[in-house]
């Protein structure tokens, strides 16, 4: 891999992608236990021939490595920037998803049990880590750099690739923000160091919603959740 470009792990994070929506896809089928299912095994299958405790596995393996990416990337270097922005709104989008299809259907307390129970695993460590409430800055980090690059670039009012890229991010970011803290209200989870950081960067946030029609509704919806 050429010093700078991440084509390798921007495929690893659409591969990740592809896997929640397949594991959402087939849920019904992986948490299916009948006879037929289960005639030569104990462990329930989907249609595709993979367990549950497998899938399940899998889907935590890439949520550590990639929370691990999103912290240390705002120091890596790209040759194109683009590649940073794809990477930065794939992750947390998918992060996003993850947590609405584990905590936004059915009201089954033990998550593992749920429908969507094969993302139980990878959901309750994005909890664990970004609503700590430790005071450990690495996971606030990029959330913060990220909105303050919202302020600071090119207004994307105009319509070139770079701009719709930012606003992407952006967007991306201000929709899992929102999702975390409502499913920490969820869950009764105490106050987060995140929270923390983001009552203090309450001037950014009203910059932002000035920034661009897009950001307006968004950043409403997060301040109600704070």
């Amino acid at each position: 891999m050429m010093i700078g470009r991440y084509d390798f792990l921007i495929g690893a994070v659409r591969v990740f992608e592809a896997l929640v929506e397949d594991a959402i896809l087939h849920a019904v089928a992986r948490k299916t236990t009948t006879k037929e299912l289960t005639r030569f095994s104990s462990t329930p299958v989907s249609a595709s021939g993979t367990s549950n405790k497998v899938m399940s596995k899998v889907l935590f393996a890439f949520q550590r490595t990639l929370v691990d990416v999103f912290q240390s990337i705002p120091s890596w270097k790209f040759v194109d920037t683009r590649d940073k922005l794809e990477i930065n709104t794939r992750i947390l989008a998918t992060f996003d998803r993850v947590l609405r299809y584990t905590y936004g259907f059915d009201d089954t307390p033990d998550t593992s049990q749920k429908i969507t129970g094969v993302l139980a695993s990878a959901a309750n460590y994005l909890i664990d880590v970004f609503l700590s409430a430790t005071s450990n800055d690495l996971p606030s980090r990029p959330i913060l750099n990220i909105l303050y690059t919202g302020i600071t670039t090119p207004r994307p009012a105009n319509t070139g690739a770079a701009a719709r890229s930012y606003l992407s991010q952006t967007c991306s970011t201000l929709a899992f923000i929102t999702t975390l803290l409502s499913t920490g209200l969820l869950l009764d989870i105490p106050s987060s160091h995140l929270e923390a950081h983001l009552f203090k960067a309450l001037p950014l946030l009203v910059r932002l919603y000035s920034m661009h029609e897009s950001y307006k509704s968004a950043i409403v919806i997060l301040l109600d959740s704070l």
